[in-house]
């Protein structure tokens, strides 16, 4: 590298908290520990209190916050796009507990999805050269199958995925990249069965729980030759420095990048919403 350093103004006031907000696992262990793990890691590198919430399971997001304040709150998403839970769910929790606090209803900080973090697609690159290094093989000839959880009823999880499928082809001299879903078509199964023997497999899911340990292994044990696989992009160590760099970002920034409780989130990134447009 050229010597060129990013500048981060100074940390935030210790009275500044952030929380990272999750679904909240339903299969394997369900215990949340790689949200707990997640949170820790954050906090390290930003120096003042992060925490673990989720919507549904414990820690559960009411118990969380309790006693903050929310004009020294701010809230991560940690979900693959802007979908239902981060614009309504999220907010309607947030005006929930404020109203019943005797809190103002916009006084909480949220920031972008991991999903539309800007830095989401090379952190996806760098994991699959991780994986690729480790069998010997080029990027000219592997394939990616990149597995995301879609939706029946909403186009955001679909364009999410989408948008990282086009960042990683104009970044990269792979094979191949195949897109497939659990819950819309293409399905992994319809994908899966064309792939050659040099793939690697990248599940975009924000959590460790039933879809990166029991369900897409399920899935894919007809079809993988072996192939390895990157079960949870969530639960990968860097993660956890995108994360505090989103919140130096925000923290930073005026109102622009500040939503209330009652507004979505505001995009961080739309650089391939003409890949969406296209491919609709």
């Amino acid at each position: 590298m050229s010597g060129t350093r990013l500048h981060f103004p100074p940390a935030p006031a210790i009275n500044d908290r952030l929380v990272i907000v999750a679904h909240g696992e339903r299969g394997g262990a369900a215990d949340n520990r790689a949200l707990h793990g997640l949170a820790f890691s954050v906090e390290q590198r930003l120096g003042l209190s992060v925490l673990a919430a989720t919507l549904f399971g414990e820690p559960n997001l009411d118990h969380v916050l309790s006693g903050a304040t929310p004009s020294r709150t701010w809230i991560y998403p940690m979900f693959l796009s802007d979908g239902y839970y981060v614009r309504s769910v999220v907010p309607t929790r947030l005006a929930a507990y404020s109203n019943a606090a005797g809190f103002g209803g916009d006084g909480w900080r949220v920031l972008s999805p991991l999903g539309l973090d800007a830095g989401l697609p090379g952190l996806v690159h760098r994991s699959i050269e991780a994986k690729m290094d480790s069998r010997g093989w080029s990027e000219q000839e592997t394939t990616v199958l990149l597995v995301g959880h879609g939706s029946a009823i909403s186009a955001q999880p679909r364009n999410a995925i989408r948008r990282i499928a086009f960042s990683l082809e104009n970044a990269s001299e792979f094979a191949g990249i195949r897109v497939a879903f659990l819950e819309e078509a293409p399905t992994i199964e319809a994908v899966a069965r064309r792939l050659p023997q040099k793939t690697v497999v990248v599940g975009l899911f924000s959590g460790c729980g039933q879809h990166a340990s029991t369900d897409v292994p399920t899935l894919l044990r007809p079809y993988h030759h072996e192939w390895p696989v990157i079960p949870s992009i969530g639960g990968e160590p860097a993660i956890a420095a995108l994360i505090a760099d989103a919140f130096r970002v925000g923290h930073a920034s005026a109102n622009p990048n500040y939503a209330s409780a009652n507004a979505a989130p505001v995009r961080q990134t739309a650089t391939t919403d003409a890949f969406v447009a296209s491919h609709g």
